[in-house]
């Protein structure tokens, strides 16, 4: 087999989104059809299990676009750089982070805000969205349009183990460097210092420590509400996301699913918290 070819390591933002529970649905779907009923039942089932994931993926894909495009027109000959790419029920979206000499917390900050609107609004539909983000060392120049090294790793593990419920968790590392260049030098070294900083400190507003010590993003805080105010009414969205929650929770309670029903319990707690209910 060929060796990989040379390639250089720098850091980059990923972020990592998945449908809580939709590997196991599709598990379950277990038997090949061997009939023409057979394959439109099991047409039925896959179609519902997409359903979800399609949403998902296109949601995400719009909203990233739009914030970014928003900030680009903002500054006019600003050029923000992301990629995102996909698996199954996750998404993944990834850009380099060189806070000294590139825009780079400009597109972070679009990440945060848009991974916060697309978990607030995905509890409406029945697809609760877990998401980890952190700040690492890899490589893009191995295979087209994907990332890979350890920080890829490090969000995973935060998505699928820390996260628990859905929440959006920021790694420690990223919060460090945040808070890093939001206090920088006062006197600008380049183009991009007044922006990064800004950015930081527009970032750093909209997380919060969890009740499990964990770096959240707040997105029922009233600095995410003023932020997304004349795109989406946090308020409004967010009590239809409380009534459906509070559905899904006395639904697999009652079913005996104690698991599930705690994912629930642990989400209306911070719905509670800010006021609703």
């Amino acid at each position: 087999m060929k060796p990989p070819p040379d390639f250089s390591l720098r850091c980059f933002v990923v972020a990592i989104l998945d449908i809580m529970g939709e590997s196991e649905r599709l598990c379950e779907i277990r038997d090949l059809p061997d009939s023409d009923l057979d394959m439109r039942s099991f047409r039925g089932k896959v179609d519902r299990a997409l359903g979800p994931v399609y949403k998902m993926r296109e949601a995400f894909k719009t909203q990233v676009a739009n914030l970014v495009k928003g900030i680009e027109m903002a500054a006019p000959g600003l050029s923000l750089a992301y990629e995102m790419q996909t698996f199954g029920d996750s998404v993944v979206v990834y850009h380099e982070y060189d806070a000294d000499n590139l825009p780079s917390v400009a597109v972070t900050h679009a990440a945060l805000l848009s991974c916060a609107v697309i978990v607030l609004l995905s509890l409406q539909i029945d697809i609760p969205i877990r998401c980890g983000i952190e700040l690492g060392m890899a490589t893009d120049e191995l295979f087209e349009h994907e990332i890979f090294g350890p920080v890829l790793a490090e969000a995973h593990h935060i998505e699928s183990h820390v996260a628990s419920f859905p929440r959006i968790v920021v790694g420690p590392r990223l919060v460090a460097d945040l808070a890093r260049v939001s206090a920088g030098p006062p006197a600008p070294r380049n183009q991009f210092d007044r922006l990064n900083r800004f950015a930081a400190y527009k970032c750093g507003e909209l997380l919060k420590k969890d009740v499990d010590g964990q770096w959240v993003v707040d997105y029922l805080g009233d600095v995410f509400t003023a932020t997304v105010k004349d795109e989406l009414d946090v308020r409004k969205e967010g009590e239809k996301a409380y009534r459906r929650m509070l559905e899904q929770e006395a639904k697999f309670a009652g079913s005996g699913n104690s698991k599930v029903a705690g994912v629930y319990t642990r989400l209306r707690a911070y719905f509670e918290s800010r006021g609703f209910g």
